[in-house]
């Protein structure tokens, strides 16, 4: 509760009393690593990534490979999400978003070509499950058109990524009133096309 009310310093604070009373979970290093994280301590995030990996080497999580991006050290960024991916074959929304992470890493890091091939794994035909995993690759290859300078497969893919996002994401969540969502998501949209435009 106190992670999610931002109130960091307490979260942490409830995560020791936790550990003191159950040293071997390694979960609650990584929420642990995830109020410091937020908190934008990143060397303390990390240290606690690496404390539940030596409790338990199957503990894997997507923000310990962001971390590592964030720091400029891209090959263990890329270990890491690799592993994640690995980690979720059987579970295809976070599998998804592995390998959204990893796109945007390659991206990053300007290998463009890589980065694509990396997202079509995600909008394979006979997986359609996870319309959200979709949304995200089809935004990410629209960026990835922006740089090439291909516009009109650039326009595509964002028109492919918000008719996902207002049909088939925005109706299944609940945080916000459905219409505040539609019209934020859809100036997002032509801001985007007025990039493009620019561009």
């Amino acid at each position: 509760t106190y992670l999610i009310s931002k109130n960091y310093e307490k979260a942490i604070e409830y995560y020791k009393k936790q550990i003191s009373i159950y040293p071997l979970n390694s979960y609650i290093l990584i929420y642990m690593a995830h109020a410091y994280f937020r908190m934008g301590k990143i060397d303390d995030a990390m240290v606690k990534f690496k404390e539940a990996l030596e409790l338990d080497p199957v503990s894997i999580d997507w923000v310990d490979s962001y971390i590592h991006a964030l720091k400029e050290d891209y090959k263990e960024a890329m270990r890491l999400i690799d592993r994640y991916i690995n980690a979720n074959i059987g579970n295809l929304e976070e599998r998804d978003w592995g390998y959204f992470l990893k796109s945007f890493y390659q991206y990053w890091l300007g290998q463009l070509d890589n980065s694509m091939s990396t997202l079509l794994r995600v909008i394979d035909p006979a997986e359609t499950r996870n319309k959200h995993g979709k949304a995200n690759a089809y935004w990410m290859m629209g960026w990835i058109s922006y740089e090439r300078g291909e516009f009109e497969f650039c326009r595509n893919y964002f028109k492919s990524w918000f008719d996902i996002y207002i049909q088939d994401v925005l109706p299944k969540r609940s945080d916000l009133p459905i219409i505040s969502n539609t019209k934020h998501w859809t100036a997002w949209y032509f801001f985007y096309l007025g990039l493009v435009g620019m561009k």
